[in-house]
């Protein structure tokens, strides 16, 4: 005959008729509480990581934010007000340069008026070299001009420019009038009229 106490125990070995015990409760609820708990630490750091910026963009490349950071903030604070102040600066201490055309698109005239004997001839000469589209040389109409002026046609004012180098003229060109001096034709870009003090070409 079997005791109680032993029936008991038997009926506890094969896992009948007895609960839990109280101690298996308590650790399964404290280790949900640590679980929990370490759930929430783990979203606390990744939210504060994300908002301090430790963790990289998407792209991948962290100085890819910081020069993005930096052009931006200079840009609207002192970026663009300096390009545009050097912009500007730069505009009113350059100089235009005139443009030019080919030698060839320019029709040209010298005229001795009071220069030395000969000068119409030795410039159209100079000129020709150059590969300018000259008219044979010529003496002017006017012929008491007091030093040497270059006329020039609007747009020419570059190949004027040129012309008075190549010729050794300081005269700083002036605006043809109309019609240009005689005898140079009506579509001369540029005239030349040769004062006392033209030097010959060498």
């Amino acid at each position: 005959m079997t005791s109680p106490r032993r029936a008991r125990r038997e009926s506890a070995d094969d896992g009948g008729g007895v609960g839990p015990s109280p101690l298996a409760g308590a650790a399964n609820l404290r280790g949900g509480v640590l679980i929990a708990v370490a759930v929430v630490i783990g979203v606390v750091l990744l939210g504060k990581g994300f908002d301090s910026g430790f963790l990289p963009s998407s792209s991948g490349d962290p100085s890819d934010e910081v020069a993005t950071g930096n052009g931006d903030e200079n840009g609207d604070e002192n970026g663009d007000e300096g390009t545009t102040d050097e912009t500007t600066d730069g505009a009113d201490d350059t100089t235009v340069t005139a443009s030019t055309h080919l030698p060839a698109e320019v029709r040209v005239q010298a005229l001795n008026s009071t220069g030395p004997s000969g000068s119409a001839g030795a410039a159209t000469n100079a000129l020709s070299a150059l590969g300018y589209n000259v008219v044979d040389g010529a003496n002017a109409a006017d012929r008491a001009a007091p030093a040497t002026v270059i006329f020039v046609a609007a747009g020419f004012e570059g190949d004027a420019a040129a012309i008075a180098t190549a010729l050794g003229i300081t005269a700083a060109p002036q605006a043809m009038p109309a019609p240009p001096p005689a005898p140079a034709p009506a579509d001369a870009a540029v005239v030349v009229v040769l004062g006392p003090d033209f030097v010959l070409p060498q």
